[in-house]
């Protein structure tokens, strides 16, 4: 008897039919990802009523204020600047994003604000140390 998984998979995520993610720089407009990052967002608030606590909890809170800051800063650059520069910042987002050049222009951005790299580093390892020391606690005990 062949072995079954009991793991449900989607075939299709059902935003496709709704608000799909843009697959070609093309399609990567600022209207289309607005639509995509609100529809995202909009599901992820929904899942927090399915999952009020716990890891998926945050995940998708965190997709909420992810999608958030997409939609607002896109639609307030298609507002201010017109479509057109919204439209040049969605698809170079989108390129950058879809192409993993992100740590860089972090790192660019560190420098240009006047950052530490090692201040940085420094306070990801003091949280890395602090989710370790959490994950180590009995379940329902804080740290």
């Amino acid at each position: 008897m062949p072995e079954t998984s009991s793991k449900p998979t989607l075939k299709r995520h059902p935003l496709d039919d709704i608000a799909p993610y843009p697959r070609t720089a093309e399609q990567a407009t600022a209207g289309a990802l607005i639509k995509h990052y609100t529809a995202f967002g909009e599901m992820h608030s929904h899942l927090t009523n399915h999952f009020p606590d716990g890891d998926q909890f945050q995940k998708s809170i965190g997709a909420v204020v992810s999608s958030f800051t997409i939609v607002y800063l896109l639609t307030e650059i298609r507002t201010q600047l017109g479509v057109d520069a919204a439209d040049d910042v969605a698809r170079e987002w989108w390129e950058a994003l879809e192409g993993g050049e992100l740590p860089p222009w972090l790192w660019d951005w560190v420098d240009e604000e006047g950052l530490d790299h090692n201040q940085i580093a420094a306070a990801a390892d003091e949280v890395a140390a602090n989710i370790r020391a959490k994950a180590a606690l009995p379940l329902g005990e804080e740290a």
